[in-house]
């Protein structure tokens, strides 16, 4: 009983603050290598070096990915949006529906809206 005696009230807030923190650092490490891995425009030694800078300088490391990372293609923005549509039972109608107002909005390219498109329908 001597332990639960001399814990205040703020002592508690505070372990939960810093278990809070430490819990969104960690969310914060997996989003950005599951982010690293998933991309495909770098090669494999690239994504080491990345995984290697971000082990060895984390807070740094990780802003200056998040910082460098290039802003998703129109491509790979529809690919999302087909991919999330096929998991909530999306029809390819809908889908269709959604690259053409990408495609007027001016997110997709006029290559990249026929290339999606051919996807969808062949």
């Amino acid at each position: 009983m001597p332990l639960i005696a001399e814990t205040s009230f703020w002592n508690v807030i505070g372990w939960i603050f810093w278990v809070f923190l430490l819990a969104i650092w960690f969310y914060i490490l997996i989003v950005v290598f599951m982010d690293l891995f998933h991309r495909h425009d770098l090669s494999g030694w690239a994504k080491a070096a990345w995984t290697i800078g971000i082990i060895i300088f984390p807070l740094i490391g990780i802003l200056i990915y998040l910082i460098t990372r290039p802003k998703p293609s129109g491509e790979e923005i529809a690919e999302a949006q087909a991919a999330e549509a096929r998991a909530a039972g999306v029809t390819a109608a809908d889908q269709l529906e959604t690259l053409s107002k990408l495609h007027d909005n001016g997110k997709l390219s006029d290559e990249e809206f026929a290339a999606e498109k051919k996807k969808l329908i062949g």
